[in-house]
């Protein structure tokens, strides 16, 4: 027994952008916010935090300014994912197209969403980093990207 919950409490953490999507599509649709939160780039959520203080202050609330942002927006989540899968990847980049809702062929279904999420690496990992609307938050610092090593040698790899 103990041996199965050391097992089933080691869960890999994803690596791959498309692991990376998932784990957060999951995680929003949970509306486990603490842990979507860890697969946002520090640049979304930098901006989410200043939007969430902007916010509080208007309202007068004085707690977490990103707990803030995100309670509020409560995001829409389509299901199921139907598809994730990596359209481009470069230097510390990745594009993905996501498909996700009631996507029935021949159906007419108007609840069949398909998008491109964009993905960062940074320190060694992959980040969840949409383009966001203009939020009246100026100084979005860019970062700098790395290139993913690969796993056997070790050496940076071209994308």
């Amino acid at each position: 027994m103990v041996l199965m919950s050391l097992v089933l409490g080691c869960e890999a953490k994803p690596t791959t952008p498309v692991q990376v999507y998932n784990a957060f599509y999951q995680a929003v649709a949970n509306e486990d916010w603490d842990l979507a939160t860890t697969y946002l780039s520090p640049r979304v959520i930098k901006t989410f935090s200043k939007v969430g203080a902007e916010l509080q202050s208007m309202v007068g609330d004085d707690g977490d300014s990103l707990d803030f942002f995100l309670q509020g927006i409560r995001a829409h989540v389509r299901t199921p994912l139907v598809k994730v899968e990596q359209i481009d990847k470069t230097f510390g980049t990745a594009r993905l197209k996501v498909v996700a809702g009631q996507c029935q062929k021949d159906s007419g279904s108007q609840d069949c969403f398909e998008s491109e999420v964009s993905m960062v690496f940074i320190s060694g990992r992959w980040y969840v980093d949409p383009k966001l609307p203009p939020m009246g938050v100026e100084d979005q610092e860019p970062y700098t990207k790395e290139k993913p090593k690969d796993k056997v040698t070790g050496s940076t790899t071209g994308g």
